[in-house]
């Protein structure tokens, strides 16, 4: 029965958490009322915000969802960039983003994401992912709702903002679709030593308890599916239980079909290993892609940094073995070096 959450002696943390459980359990009602209790508590607080939007949206609210994620950019922009007056951030449209970073999940997008958007003139999104582009049931929310996820930016304020979804670059479809809306987005991929990658991807998923095959188990499960389906619709089981570790690894089969629908010029690909070593570097890289002016961080942490244990040397070589062919197709293709054979 939908009722309103009356005990005022809990923080908005319990609430927040409330509502995220009562939204598992699709009670979506008593989720909107333990959302809003939390932000009756902490008002300044912007996730409460977003997690009453998304709940609003899963029930067909979507004008009222759009206006919650609005009022959730402007609290956290209020945190993010307080040098932004709020008063240009009412009664705006949003904004539309000027980059993307598309890829590739477990090669530092996080950590990358986290450093731009501590640039003076990059606005955040309200959640580094929103994985619009790529998911039929966000797509088909519309256009308005994805745009609702970026902050208003008054025109003539040298200002942008962006998003980072990492599994952007698997699916051809989002290609496709930016391209209809978005034909001149700015994109950004990050790749790493795909060996490291399917390792960090693998043991990730061992943590949050979403895998539970052996490495050598799950690698070779995977190539064996491989052997009888050669193309795999990444769009459509990208959230199933298997990690795609190596599908996901094979960078240049991704990229070309990017590249068939954009030109070279409106990517940026980084390196993993350059932007772990020398993130100062690399993020000034970005900045002057993006046309920006340029910005010193006090600090560069590692964030999501994951460690993990050693593999065979066996597996290692079996690993770099399989790859190699595919990063010398990828070398070629963009005519640089990455040093992954070493």
């Amino acid at each position: 029965m939908d009722r309103k959450i009356d005990d005022q002696n809990f923080s908005e943390e319990y609430y927040i958490s409330l509502g995220k459980s009562l939204q598992k359990l699709k009670k979506f009602a008593e989720a909107t009322n333990a959302f809003r209790q939390a932000i009756e508590i902490a008002p300044q607080c912007h996730w409460a915000y977003i997690f009453l939007g998304d709940t609003l949206a899963r029930q067909g609210e979507m004008l009222e969802a759009i206006e919650i994620y609005q009022v959730a950019s402007q609290k956290q922009i209020a945190k993010t960039h307080p040098h932004v007056s709020l008063s240009q951030q009412q009664k705006l449209s949003s904004s539309a983003p000027s980059f993307l970073i598309i890829g590739q999940a477990k090669c530092g997008t996080t950590s990358l994401y986290t450093y731009l958007t501590q640039h003076p003139q990059i606005l955040p999104a309200i959640r580094k992912e929103i994985n619009f582009w790529n998911r039929d049931s966000t797509f088909n929310r519309g256009l308005n709702w994805y745009l609702a996820h970026f902050p208003s930016i008054a025109s003539g304020k040298k200002l942008i903002t962006g998003e980072a979804t990492t599994t952007y670059l698997d699916s051809y479809k989002t290609a496709q679709r930016l391209l209809q809306f978005f034909p001149h987005m700015k994109l950004i991929i990050l790749l790493r030593n795909p060996v490291e990658r399917v390792l960090s991807h693998y043991y990730m998923n061992c943590r949050y308890r979403w895998e539970s095959s052996s490495l050598e188990e799950a690698i070779f499960s995977e190539l064996e599916m491989l052997s009888q389906q050669p193309t795999i619709d990444l769009h459509s089981q990208v959230y199933a239980t298997n990690g795609f570790y190596i599908t996901r690894s094979k960078y240049v089969e991704s990229i070309k079909q990017w590249m068939e629908l954009f030109p070279k010029e409106q990517f940026l690909i980084l390196q993993s290993e350059d932007f772990f070593s020398d993130p100062a570097a690399t993020v000034d890289q970005v900045f002057q892609f993006l046309e920006l002016e340029p910005y010193q961080l006090q600090k560069y942490p590692h964030m999501k940094k994951g460690d993990y244990p050693p593999i065979s040397q066996s597996m290692h070589q079996f690993l770099s073995d399989y790859f190699r062919p595919f990063n010398q197709q990828l070398e070629e293709y963009l005519d640089r070096k990455f040093n992954w054979d070493c």
